[in-house]
């Protein structure tokens, strides 16, 4: 039996980096999505996952409404 590969293995594949969004940058996605951006070019743009992108765009009404302070990250719904 050979030796187990190094954990930091990952098949060739780029890790892809953790992104904290501020409330300001959500807004922002939301702005171009409304104004007829697709999500593939807001993807490429921001460089977050789509996956990302979709959760900020489903819950933009809850986002849309939040008075923070300026650099709060996270809201609780």
């Amino acid at each position: 039996m050979g030796r187990k590969k190094c954990s930091d293995d990952n098949g060739g594949k780029k890790k892809r980096k953790a992104v904290r969004s501020t409330i300001d940058l959500k807004k922002k996605i939301i702005a171009k999505f409304e104004a007829g951006t697709r999500v593939a070019d807001l993807v490429k743009e921001f460089e977050m996952p789509r996956t990302t992108i979709a959760s900020i765009i489903k819950k933009k009404d809850a986002i849309k409404s939040a008075e923070v302070a300026q650099g709060v990250t996270i809201l609780c719904f």
